[in-house]
């Protein structure tokens, strides 16, 4: 429990970093868009500028946060195909198979990822038999 809190912790002080460091760098280029749209146009109109263009990157940020943090809406289709049922029946019974090795071991099942990821990438044999089965699956 206490690496848990730990970790939590640490988060929440990075997130709050970043949140400064952010809010700082916009700060500071909202001077600078203020000083260089001054040169050009009167001071309230660069000030104006300037605060609807800061506003738009908020808005902006703001939905790339909520986009980022809503929780990801999955459609479960019902397989009524046999063999689609049966694919999901295996990949289940695989999971949860291989669901509490991996979390138990998490640095050797990385290494066995990038070991079949690399063998994959390396072999044009393996690669030409996983395209194939990939293509009559009609994945690709």
């Amino acid at each position: 429990m206490n690496a848990l809190w730990l970790r939590f912790t640490i988060s929440t002080a990075l997130l709050v970093a970043v949140a400064v460091i952010l809010a700082a760098l916009l700060v500071f280029l909202g001077v600078v868009g203020y000083l260089a749209v001054r040169e050009a146009t009167s001071p309230a109109f660069a000030a104006v500028t300037i605060a609807i263009a800061t506003l738009v990157v908020l808005a902006g940020l703001g939905i790339a946060v909520y986009a980022a943090l809503k929780p990801l809406r999955t459609m479960a289709k019902r397989a009524t195909d046999p063999r689609e049922m049966l694919l999901s029946d295996i990949t289940k019974l695989i999971s949860a198979q291989l669901g509490p090795t991996i979390r138990t071991h998490p640095y050797q099942s990385a290494l066995v990822s990038l070991a079949a990821g690399f063998s994959v990438g390396a072999v044009p044999e393996l690669r030409d038999v996983l395209t194939q089965m990939l293509v009559k699956r009609g994945k690709l």
